[in-house]
């Protein structure tokens, strides 16, 4: 018989996959650039706390970089990177969900495991489909979106947090009003407490209120970081899906023998 080689569209869908996959690392980096101050603020550790998020990460996929390219030459490329992504998906609601900063810095680990465990798989995978005369083609583009990550990733989730800050707010301040009991009751204790520190009845009222809102504006900043932890994980379920939309690699010469 003669010999046949991987179909074109199953090259280029692998390439895709590395191409999103090199957007994705660049995008959870832009995390710590954006996000990670509002949650600085909100969960009240220190600068020197604030760099064990950017560790926890960093030492978890640096270390395991090379175990999960050993990993996915025994157990199959494919599958290895497919709960490599799960596993990132999982960190980024774990991350999203966070309220305490114990759960972050899991989070983050948990988020460069499972890119260790994806990406070498993923580029060793990619560059398997493509015969030698494109690998440099290949290498461009992947580049491209590596760089365009570094760029749009910011302007994005700066975007993103701004926007899902607002739309959080909105929401909240909606609940301060009159009619709603549980902040009649906040804002009277508050009240009272400052009334008994020594400020008068219309100071006190207006202090508690601007106390409040206070909060109210740190909480949707807060939950729009949050959110940008969720969008990290919508982007590697995407990515999940074109992992699954991957063919298993046949070359020439196996296809030859049958």
């Amino acid at each position: 018989m003669p010999s046949q080689t991987v179909r074109d569209p199953d090259r280029w869908a692998v390439l895709a996959l590395l191409s999103v996959a090199q957007l994705m690392v660049v995008l959870d980096a832009t995390i710590v650039t954006v996000a990670l101050p509002t949650a600085q603020r909100v969960l009240h550790f220190s600068p020197d706390s604030r760099q064990w998020v950017v560790t926890a990460y960093a030492l978890a996929f640096g270390s395991l970089l090379l175990v999960g390219g050993k990993i996915g030459d025994l157990f199959g490329r494919k599958w290895v990177l497919i709960a490599g992504l799960v596993g990132f998906a999982g960190a980024s609601a774990v991350g999203g969900l966070a309220q305490s900063f114990g759960v972050l810095i899991t989070a983050r680990a948990l988020q460069g495991v499972g890119l260790g465990f994806f990406f070498v798989p993923v580029s060793s995978l990619a560059y398997s489909y493509l015969p030698m005369n494109k690998n440099n083609k290949a290498s461009s583009i992947t580049n491209l979106f590596r760089n365009l990550g570094g760029s749009f990733g910011v302007a994005f989730m700066t975007t993103m947090l701004e926007r899902r800050t607002q739309f959080h707010h909105s929401v909240l301040v909606q609940q301060l009003t009159p009619d709603n009991p549980i902040f009649n009751q906040k804002l009277e204790t508050i009240t009272q407490y400052l009334t008994g520190a020594g400020s008068s009845a219309a100071d006190a009222s207006q202090k508690a209120y601007g106390l409040i809102s206070g909060v109210a504006n740190q909480q949707a900043a807060f939950l729009g970081s949050l959110d940008c932890f969720y969008t990290l994980g919508w982007v590697a379920l995407g990515t999940l899906i074109l992992a699954l939309m991957t063919k298993p690699y046949r070359s020439a010469g196996s296809a030859g023998a049958h």
